[in-house]
């Protein structure tokens, strides 16, 4: 869904750990991408608290799944590791939010 200025907005799905995790919120700009997908800079609608929003395309097809299994293991390895962490230099793991496009 696009905002008035074609910016991409969003909200929290099937939260699993909701830390003051936004229920709304838009998304800003590209700030990175890696092995499992984008982050992008996200405004929290209601605070206007600035997060960084990760986003992963996950295979459909069967076949897809299969080869993309380890990768989707590596990924729920990083979530629970990043939800277990507390310092200041790290980034805050807040949710886990799924939604199927």
């Amino acid at each position: 869904v696009r905002d008035g200025r074609g910016r991409q907005r969003g909200a929290a799905a099937r939260p699993t750990t909701p830390l003051g995790a936004p229920s709304s919120w838009t998304r800003g700009d590209l700030i990175g991408s890696g092995a499992f997908g984008r982050v992008y800079l996200g405004l929290d609608d209601a605070t206007g608290r600035l997060v960084a929003v990760k986003q992963v395309s996950l295979a459909t097809d069967a076949g897809a799944a299969r080869r993309a299994a380890p990768h989707v293991a590596a990924l729920e390895s990083e979530v629970a590791l990043l939800a277990g962490l507390s310092h200041p230099n790290i980034v805050r793991y807040l949710v886990r939010a799924g939604e199927r496009e």
